[in-house]
């Protein structure tokens, strides 16, 4: 396991030309919330498309003129973080990662969770379950247990994105033990689908995403499998590398 006090000293061009891989949760992209959460963020990540040729309206406003809301979660794709986005330790390769997925998969059933709401975290907005789901919860501390090896040292910079000035001593805890501070007992499930907005943003985002998935809230969702993601750089989007079925 990493040293939980130390970070590393890396330049920071070199860190901006370093792959990462993150383990997320996503839908099927077949599914309807995956396909308007994809419209809205104008990117698929399972596919790698931009998507820019749509003429779809939401609430009276064209799609590009609400883009500006979305610009952060469009560079990583539609999902819920299960394991956030590291370097790979030295001395470990992607066959590795991908077996020990592997087995991790082997290892839980499918399992429904309650249905999805538009909630305000802080100043972004999300889907997240109208209550919190135990299961998501183990299966998410499992993930950041299980691949902690993988994971290379934060490097200062990449602490100081983290904010921790803002953060709990306990989040700031888990930043350095885990190397993101919303785990365990601080993981909150949600699939991110704004910026950080501005107060008077946040109800016309809030009103145009209801419309959106106004079919699909209210309904129960299956967690069947998790994901593997890449990003070959920090200036390129991440992208899906493998989904894993659950097959406990």
């Amino acid at each position: 396991m990493n040293n939980p006090s130390s970070s590393t000293q890396i330049p920071e061009s070199d860190i901006q030309s370093q792959e990462r891989y993150a383990i997320y949760f996503t839908l099927p992209t077949d599914h309807p919330v995956y396909r308007l959460a994809t419209l809205w963020l104008g990117y698929d990540v399972c596919t790698g498309r931009h998507i820019e040729d749509f003429e779809k309206t939401v609430y009276h406003r064209d799609l590009d003129e609400l883009a500006k809301f979305s610009t952060n979660p469009k560079k990583y794709g539609f999902h819920a973080t299960l394991k956030a986005p590291f370097r790979l330790q030295s001395g470990k390769n992607i066959e590795e990662l991908e077996s020990a997925l592997d087995e991790f998969s082997k290892n839980y059933r499918p399992f429904k969770c309650k249905p999805l709401k538009i909630k305000k975290m802080d100043k972004l907005l999300a889907l997240t379950p109208i209550k919190p789901c135990k299961k998501l919860t183990a299966l998410a501390s499992d993930c950041v247990t299980t691949f902690e090896d993988f994971r290379a040292p934060n490097t200062e910079i990449e602490r100081a994105r983290r904010d921790p000035d803002n953060l709990t001593p306990h989040q700031t805890e888990l930043l350095d033990k885990w190397g993101y501070p919303f785990v365990m007992d601080e993981f909150n499930f949600h699939m991110t689908l704004s910026n950080q907005l501005k107060k008077k943003d946040i109800k016309i985002v809030r009103k145009c995403l209801k419309q959106l998935f106004r079919s699909f809230l209210g309904k129960p969702f299956h967690v069947d499998q998790i994901c593997l993601f890449h990003q070959t750089n920090y200036h390129e989007p991440f992208k899906l590398v493998r989904r894993y079925p659950l097959v406990g």
